[in-house]
């Protein structure tokens, strides 16, 4: 059964080129998702009551087309069959008739006392499944090698944070994006006012039209995270944020296309 959210896109969620970034459509997707289990239950807050919580494993987003400031948005997002203890949801946005993005996501969820993972099976829920759609982006993929080179350091800081004090697995994307090879040189274009010459982000003039994201652990309220890259043809990149254990916290792989 697919749930259906109506947005118009805000001001606050576009960037340095006035499009709404990777993070702020996984937002409305998953604030979609979370609506669902409101509304025909059980809600987020109702398993967390009875000591489950989900945990997301993987993502894969293909993005067709950038929206704007006061775009009119159709949100759709569908539980899926799953497998044992993986749960399956798809996601969709349209604006009018024209695909704007879709989303595959795997998910397990845990209980909170013991970390036993729970079967699908033995959760009641108010709604049913659809079935899944193929998304143009991979759920599986290659992280980078052991000797990709380190592009920066992270601090997981309040902001970041989720309910249960670690990184929202809806701003990994914007964190690895803010890690994408800055322009120099020939490529950069026109700067926008305000621009620094020597900094001009790779997302200027440019969007994100793949994204995946594996999310391996947890990354903590103060935990430094160590950014490392691997690029492929100057449009694919790979990432894995590393945490001071040298355990890799989220791989990612992105695509980037000019606007």
């Amino acid at each position: 059964m697919k749930w259906t959210d109506h947005i118009t896109v805000r001001s606050s969620e576009t960037d340095i080129d006035g499009i709404a970034s990777a993070s702020a459509v996984l937002r409305w997707l998953q604030d979609a998702a979370a609506n669902q289990h409101y509304f025909m239950g059980p809600s987020l807050d109702e398993l967390r009551a009875g000591g489950r919580a989900y945990v997301l494993s993987r993502f894969a987003m293909r993005l067709y087309a950038p929206v704007r400031t006061y775009d009119e948005l159709t949100v759709n997002t569908w539980a899926c069959p799953g497998t044992g203890v993986v749960f399956y949801r798809c996601g969709s946005i349209d604006r009018g008739d024209e695909r704007i993005a879709e989303l595959s996501t795997t998910w397990a969820m845990l209980d909170t006392a013991t970390r036993a993972f729970v079967k699908q099976s033995d959760v009641e829920y108010g709604f049913g499944t659809d079935e899944p759609i193929e998304v143009g982006a991979p759920l599986r993929f290659s992280a980078p090698g052991a000797d990709a080179p380190i592009v920066g350091l992270r601090t997981v800081r309040y902001s970041d944070g989720d309910e249960n004090g670690h990184m929202n697995n809806t701003v990994y994307p914007d964190m690895f994006c803010d890690f994408l090879p800055e322009l120099s040189g020939a490529e950069l274009p026109e700067l926008a006012l305000g621009m620094h010459p020597e900094h001009c982000p790779h997302l200027y003039r440019r969007r994100v039209s793949e994204i995946s994201v594996a999310y391996l652990r947890e990354a903590r309220i103060g935990e430094e995270l160590t950014v490392h890259r691997s690029d492929r043809d100057g449009s694919e990149y790979l990432f894995s944020a590393v945490g001071s254990d040298g355990k890799p916290r989220a791989n990612a792989r992105i695509v980037t296309v000019e606007l």
